[in-house]
Order: structure tokens, then sequence, then C-alpha cells
């Protein structure tokens, strides 16, 4: 059964259009996007899918092939082009030039909005999904890139984070109005910039927020500047220009909301090399600043997510752990001194001598997770619950499944079935209801047998038991990232 309380839509977006013409795209991430739309209505479940009308998709459509770089494949040279236009082409940059929202969804200015990470969105029609206004941040800040992730505030205000990749490379904090301007164009604005710790700048997929603070993971996945510049040259997609520095610390950067600057302590945050996609949630408290990650030892991730390494695994699946990072902004101490001073976890944030605060994480569970989704209410506060998928990219030893993590007990639940990848797991909040996993949890579920086909499964977020499920006698794409509509 479905309960009647749930009366909006899940609507979720993921990549689901592999090929132009005769040609593939080489990563999973790459795949044009498509729509989806579960709507609930006296017990009742109603699904519908659309393309997104990308400007990269309808182009892509009408030529062929990739008109547009995507993160792992680069665009195809344009056999109409002249000779001159081919040179010239040879010098377009390989910073992603598509529009392919096919990350995320979030709701800003009064409206639903498609994005990916190309600082480019759409705006949807959360009843009909159709394709409308299109946005294009970097017209209205200085930046190429943003996170598909962005944070809002109470108020409605949306938070992002992008990169401009100059000869200094620089991190650009901006925020999106909750309402439209006197013109009816959504109002950007600039918050503050921070100067790229390294020569090159690092990749990101999402960022901590607490109730004063940005926190940006300048994890050592570098992105090669010059590789970007000259990427048209050699047919490099965004992926090709990056590269792993195990060699180099991670560096940790807060940022000021209120003042647009970065804070400054005594002494910089670092931590040994990982790589994550996803932050889970960040507060403050006593003085700390106190983060969770579900981060990897490397991004070997991003690799095994081309096709060709899908369909013929040439090592076991890489496992990720949830961490949790405790920077303390009191910073008297000397060296060797640990500052952490909450007594409930045992990350330590150790003064160097080399004149950091060097912070080894706890590990809230071993368990291979990511995808993570919290109860929103929550935050920027302390909290308790996360929701995850479990072995993202499954194995026989490992199958895939939906996990509920306490992060005070640290201990979990999981939800599976054979032969079945759900995704992301949608929290959303009982009418009334009071306590923090007092909800369900929404999935869309692909099922991998002859004959696939999907469903709509809903937990009860407090025992994660199955409350039910509606299918669909069809498979469809494996999503990324969606919201609940009300």
């Amino acid at each position: 059964s479905i309960p009647e309380w749930l009366t909006g839509s899940l609507i979720r977006v993921g990549p689901g259009k592999f090929t132009v013409g005769p040609h593939k795209f080489k990563h999973w991430f790459d795949g044009m996007a498509v729509l989806h739309k579960f709507s609930f209505k006296q017990g009742a479940v109603f699904y519908q899918n659309k393309f997104l009308q990308s400007d990269s998709y309808l182009e892509s459509l009408n030529k062929t092939y990739h008109a547009k770089t995507e993160f792992g494949t680069a665009a195809m040279a344009d056999p109409c082009k002249s000779l001159f236009q081919k040179f010239m082409a040879w010098f377009a940059p390989a910073v992603p030039s598509s529009d392919n929202s096919n990350v995320n969804l979030f709701e800003a200015a009064g409206d639903f909005w498609a994005t990916g990470e190309t600082a480019r969105t759409y705006q949807i029609d959360s009843e009909s999904l159709d394709t409308g206004e299109k946005v294009d941040f970097t017209k209205r800040v200085k930046l190429h890139t943003a996170t598909a992730h962005p944070h809002s505030d109470s108020d409605g205000t949306i938070f992002n984070l992008g990169t401009l990749f100059l000869y200094k490379s620089m991190y650009e904090f901006f925020k999106v109005s909750p309402k439209r301007g006197p013109d009816n164009q959504v109002e950007v604005k600039s918050i503050g910039t921070l100067i790229a710790s390294y020569p090159n700048p690092s990749y990101y997929h999402s960022y901590g927020m607490t109730e004063n603070y940005f926190i940006l993971v300048e994890q050592p996945l570098f992105v090669n500047s010059l590789r970007l510049a000259f990427g048209g040259l050699f047919r490099y997609s965004f992926e090709d220009a990056t590269y792993f520095d195990d060699r180099k610390k991670t560096v940790i950067r807060v940022f000021s909301r209120k003042t647009g600057k970065s804070l400054v302590t005594r002494y910089k945050y670092t931590a040994d090399p990982l790589f994550l996609f996803h932050h889970i949630n960040a507060y403050e408290e006593d003085d700390h600043i106190v983060f969770d990650v579900a981060a990897y030892d490397n991004p070997s991730i991003i690799k095994q997510t081309y096709f060709s390494n899908l369909a013929s695994p040439s090592e076991p699946p890489p496992e990720s752990s949830v961490r949790r990072f405790v920077l303390p902004q009191h910073m008297e101490g000397k060296v060797s001194d640990d500052l952490n001073k909450l007594s409930y976890t045992s990350a330590t944030a150790v003064i160097k001598i080399d004149g950091s605060v060097h912070c080894t994480p706890e590990i809230l569970c071993h368990e291979s997770l990511d995808l993570p989704r919290i109860n929103y209410d929550y935050n920027a506060r302390k909290y308790r619950y996360a929701y995850f998928v479990g072995n993202f990219l499954p194995s026989e030893s490992s199958p895939f499944n939906l996990t509920k993590l306490d992060v005070e007990e640290k201990s979990f639940k999981s939800w599976s079935e054979k032969d079945c990848f759900a995704s992301e797991p949608v929290f959303v909040p009982r009418p009334g209801g009071e306590a923090e996993d007092d909800g369900v949890i929404l999935s869309a579920v692909v099922r991998q047998t002859e004959n696939p086909s999907s469903f709509l499964l809903v937990l009860n977020a407090a025992d994660f038991t199955e409350i039910g499920r509606a299918e669909i006698d069809r498979q469809i794409p494996a999503t990324l990232h969606g919201l609940y509509v009300n």
C-alpha cells in the first residue's frame, strides 16, 4: 500500500540515451538527460518520462554525432565545417560545453531546474516535464563549471560553488535569489572567491554547508588547465584533463557565508589523499565544524564507470566509507596537540610542524555507501540519520542495497532484493511528524532479469521495512538524483 498522505511527485533525472546516430558515449555520466516523474494520488502511483530538450540534445540528434563535450566523451568534429573552421576548433577548450543537465534537480526562484556540472540549467515544468527557460550562470558570475548539488536556505535562497579555470584558478561561491527580479530574470550574485591551493584546481562534485560556513574539500584529483586549453586539438573530454596525485594532501577550505571571505585561522586544515563525490551533512558545535562525507581512497570509480569497464571489469569495485571530519576553530596549542574537544567522535585534528592541522576522520560506517540523502530539514544542523545506496558498483560478494545509517549509534539497516538496482533514496517527511526519521523513503528500482522491469519502492524510514511498490512493466534507465515536489 502507498500512504495516502503522499500527494506530490518524485521527479528524478539521469542519463538515458547513450547513442547518437552510430556513435556511443564512452561514460555512463554522459548519456542524454531523461526526466522521470512518479506522481501520488490517493494511494495510487502514476509514471511518466520525457527527454530534456537541451541544446546539446537537439543539436546532437540533428547532426547524429556528439556535438558537445561531455564529462567522459569529447565533442566530435563537424564534417560540414571548412578546413579553416576545423583548424580553429582544435583550440576549443575541453571544459564541458554541453548543457545536458542530467545530474540533479533543485527548486529556485519559484521554479524547478535540471542541472549538471556545466553551470547551465533548465527550467522544468513539474506537471508536464516540459523543458522551459535556460539559465547560463557563466553569464552572471565568473565561472566555467558549477556543482550539481546546490544548497538551499530556509528562505529559499540557493547557494552553489563553481570553478573559473585561469592561470590562477579560482573557486566562486554564488547565490540565486528566491524571487525573480523586476525584469522577471533569475537573480544570480557572487558571494566571494577562493584562489586554488594548488597550481591546478581540484575536481569536486559537491560541498558542505553549515549555518555560517561553506566547506570545500580540495581533493588531489586535479584538473590540468593546460589540457583543458588544448582539449579541441587532442579531442580531450573533461575527464581526460584530470589526474590524481596521491603525494598531495587534501586541503579543507572554510568560507564564511556572511563575510564572503575565507576563514582565517592560525593553521590550514589538511587530510590524507581521498576522493569523494558527495558531502552528507555539516554542522557547528562548541567552536567546531563537523562534516560527514562518503569517501573513497582514490577516484578509480570514475574509470570503472566507463562503459568499457562496466562491461568487463578488470578489478573489484572500489569501496567507500562514511567519514566524519572535525575542524576546530580554536587554534591554541603546540605541535602534536589534538585540537578536537568533542567527546562523541574519535576524529582528530592534530597540529603539525609544517603549519597545518592534519585531520583524521572517524569512520562512521565501513560499508561501501554513496548517493547519500538526509531529512533536509536537518541540513546544516546536528542530525542522526542518513540514507544511501550501498555498493554503488555491486559484485556477487557485495550485493546492491539501500542503507539507513544511524550516525550516533553507528548502526545500519539495509533493504535489498536479488537482481535489483535501486536509485538514490529520497526521504519524504510525514505531515505532522516530529521524529527525524518519521516519513518514507522513495527509490526507483531497476530489475535486471530475463524480462527487465522497474518499480517505485516505498520504505518506512523509521524501521526500513517495505510499505509498498508500484510496478512498471518495462525497464527505465537508472537515475542519479532528484527531489520530491509537494
